[in-house]
């Protein structure tokens, strides 16, 4: 759509994704929308025929696509966040994030969520349902959230911080966004950027939507993820992020922080060269106390249970001004 106005700027990053980037883009193209919309897509220099493919639309549908090309490869941050520029730049007031291994199902996603926006200014995210879908065994699983005392017939429901971290409402496959409350330059804030780090500064800059219908597909690539191996390096991720986000923002993050420490504790991650010490781990945790129970808790995992060398460290923690 050169030079004309496009109202969605469609996100997406490939490296090797040849056996599912046709599908991830034909479920963009499929979209019955009157919004006018563009393809970004960030070419990281695959090693297979993804480029190729990529080619291929670009010059089938040159109003649609518009390709951002490596010379080398350059990573997946740096690729999203040239990505992420090119949409903003766009003069787009929406942006769509889609993965080149995931798709869309519903035609009319661009369509009803551009339009919710549109309707309710206040907001500057909307998401929703999708369908996980394991690789070679072909099982799909739908993932619609509910909450507590919602209406069987409500169409969704707002997506506040609290709800945020206590569930997972913001897969980026069904995600739209508000380009005005959107800081590209998260990415840079922090060492481990993630979609944590992008819904949460959304959601600091207006409210959320989650709408209670399937809008994709996600593909859950097997082996890997599922074996206690893929799960222990899934677990430290998330420590790594809440951890810094726990630092940015503590108010928001002490209790996700917590559970997810805890979780770490539980876990037996010495096959992973990075995984934290456990003293590391409960001095983490002493950091976040705020109460005496809060301070019990953490001397328990730590092993002290001798009456008066806890009371010595709560004396210490109320001079300190650590715990009330």
């Amino acid at each position: 759509m050169e030079n004309k106005t496009i109202d969605i700027a469609i996100w997406m990053v490939a490296y090797n994704h040849e056996r599912y980037i046709t599908q991830a883009i034909d479920s963009i193209l499929m979209q019955q929308t009157e919004y006018a919309y563009k393809i970004f897509i960030g070419e990281d220099c695959s090693t297979d025929n993804t480029r190729a493919l990529c080619l291929s639309y670009a010059d089938r549908f040159p109003d649609k696509i518009e390709l951002i090309l490596h010379d080398k490869n350059v990573g997946n941050v740096k690729n999203a966040f040239v990505v992420y520029n090119a949409c903003i730049n766009s003069g787009a007031r929406y942006m769509s994030l889609l993965e080149a291994d995931d798709y869309w199902t519903d035609p009319q996603k661009l369509q009803k969520q551009a339009g919710f926006l549109d309707a309710n200014p206040a907001y500057s995210l909307i998401t929703g349902g999708f369908v996980e879908k394991i690789e070679g065994t072909g099982q799909q699983t739908p993932n619609l959230k509910t909450i507590e005392d919602e209406s069987p017939d409500s169409i969704g429901f707002e997506i506040t911080i609290d709800r945020f971290l206590n569930q997972w409402l913001t897969k980026s496959l069904t995600a739209m966004i508000r380009v005005s409350s959107f800081n590209v330059d998260f990415v840079w804030e922090y060492k481990y950027p993630s979609d944590v780090h992008l819904n949460y500064q959304l959601l600091k800059k207006g409210k959320g939507f989650y709408m209670r219908e399937l809008l994709g597909t996600y593909r859950l690539h097997g082996g890997g993820v599922f074996s206690p191996l893929g799960q222990q390096h899934k677990l430290l991720g998330y420590y790594k992020v809440y951890r810094e986000l726990y630092n940015h923002h503590p108010n928001d993050f002490r209790e996700k922080y917590i559970e997810v420490i805890l979780r770490v504790l539980k876990a037996d991650g010495q096959v992973i060269e990075q995984w934290p010490k456990r003293r590391e781990l409960i001095w983490q945790l002493y950091r976040t106390t705020k109460t005496q129970d809060d301070l019990f808790r953490v001397c328990k995992l730590a092993g002290i249970t001798n009456p008066r060398l806890f009371d010595i460290i709560r004396r210490c923690s109320l001079l300190l001004g650590l715990v009330k």
